[in-house]
């Protein structure tokens, strides 16, 4: 795969450098530890419908001003500071994150300590950490994630919000606590896929999510499972002519076309057929 905008990378030197990837739009990228030139964090800064794998070990990464993309981050033995977001999807394994000022977006995390709400937040979902790669455990090892540990659900909210913010706290209003942090429906909660462009070259052992989903999301992923064999058997041997089962099959494509546009998939299909 190909990756998009390099022109729009820049990455200080030295071991403690930062990368900067910077503005982004309507692509796929991914970025590997030998992408990174040694640098130990990351900021991510005005990308746009877009989907992001940062797929490496780093000490920090920041997130600000994105919209509508989806960011994969490996693993961050320090902390991920999110900032003034919309409608974004952040999955990552890390000790810390930290969430600011965010609207409309949904965590998926696999993290050692309370997840922190700062400033004005809202409509926001976590859920369990929902994906790998092959390298994802060794990269947790590097920078000291603990697979055991999961506290994804454990937000702490810091502060109410800011009563001179004139857009979410009109004059007049006296101030109120922060909103809520939802957790992801169990049965809207699905596996992410990570495509493994190298194929066998891939040096990793990771063959499987290292944290351990709770017991109501496991149990939903096991009824889809379940589902999806039956459904696949019933198609199997439903009495159909060939006919009908041309007509069934197109029917199933166009729902299926359907779903992938109103779900935002669309971006990820384009990255798994290699853009």
């Amino acid at each position: 795969m190909t990756d998009a905008c390099t022109s729009s990378i820049k990455t200080s030197p030295g071991a403690r450098g930062s990368c900067f990837i910077e503005g982004i739009s309507k692509l796929s990228f991914v970025k590997q530890p030998s992408d990174l030139k040694g640098s130990s964090s990351v900021k991510v800064l005005n990308c746009h419908d877009s989907i992001l794998y940062i797929l490496a070990p780093l000490r920090y990464a920041t997130i600000y001003g994105c919209s509508d993309a989806t960011i994969v981050l490996g693993a961050v033995g320090k902390a991920v500071r999110v900032e003034h977001c919309e409608r974004v999807h952040v999955i990552t394994a890390a000790k810390r994150v930290c969430i600011s000022n965010c609207r409309e977006c949904v965590f998926f995390l696999g993290v050692n300590q309370r997840p922190l709400m700062v400033g004005d937040n809202h409509k926001l979902q976590v859920a369990p950490y929902n994906t790998f790669y092959s390298e994802l455990e060794e990269h947790m090892a590097d920078v000291g994630i603990d697979a055991t540990i999961n506290r994804w659900d454990e937000t702490l909210a810091l502060g109410v919000v800011d009563p001179h913010d004139s857009l979410s706290h009109p004059a007049g209003v006296p101030d109120v606590q922060a909103e809520p942090v939802a957790r992801v429906d169990p049965d809207q909660f699905t596996n992410f896929l990570i495509p493994n462009w190298f194929g066998a070259e891939s040096p990793g052992s990771t063959k499987d999510n290292p944290f351990q989903l709770p017991e109501a999301y496991l149990a939903s992923q096991q009824r889809n499972i379940k589902n999806l064999g039956e459904t696949k058997k019933l198609l199997r041997e439903a009495p159909l002519e060939e006919n009908q089962k041309r007509e069934l099959s197109s029917a199933l494509h166009l729902l299926f076309k359907d779903w992938l546009y109103a779900s935002g998939n669309v971006r990820q299909l384009y990255c798994l057929q290699g853009d």
